[in-house]
């Protein structure tokens, strides 16, 4: 016989919660969750390109004023109008990744609400609503639970 859920009893501060907790995920479970990660991840991504944009420009304005600095070049006046778009681009860029900063959410909060929704989808039972708000009051955070349902998961297969 192959178990997907689990009936797991779970102490917190010696109180015992009764729950049910699925070890594997429905595809459609499994679509919700990664809407939570991809919402993230576009913002991550989407940074990291800008501070790339950011460093090649930065490092071309920098060989730009060397070159500048060479009193036998010829074309100053190009590279001067270089410099200034360079300076333009810069702080657009700049201007793009500080706003993109304050939209962005701290990444532990990120796995801390990608955690809250695992709960949500895979932990059922009697005491899983009254679990949560335990867990929210106390501050222990779900990824902490997740490790120890995952202990408790093993021991219950073990038993079998």
């Amino acid at each position: 016989m192959i178990r997907t859920k689990f009936p797991i009893t779970i102490e917190i501060d010696d109180k015992p919660f009764s729950i049910v907790v699925a070890e594997k995920m429905s595809q459609a479970q499994q679509s919700e969750l990664d809407e939570v990660t991809d919402k993230y991840k576009s913002d991550y991504e989407k940074k990291d390109t800008l501070q790339a944009s950011l460093s090649e420009a930065i490092e071309e304005f920098e060989i730009n004023k060397h070159i500048l600095a060479d009193g036998k070049v010829i074309d100053r006046v190009i590279v001067m109008f270089e410099q200034k778009a360079l300076n333009k681009t810069i702080f657009n860029l700049k201007k793009e990744i500080t706003e993109l900063d304050r939209n962005i959410v701290g990444l532990n909060k990120a796995i801390a609400e990608l955690f809250e929704k695992r709960y949500d989808l895979s932990v059922s039972g009697t005491d899983a609503a009254i679990l949560k708000k335990e867990i929210s009051d106390l501050g222990i955070g779900f990824q902490a639970i997740f490790n120890e349902l995952g202990i408790l998961i093993k021991e219950a297969k073990e038993k079998k």
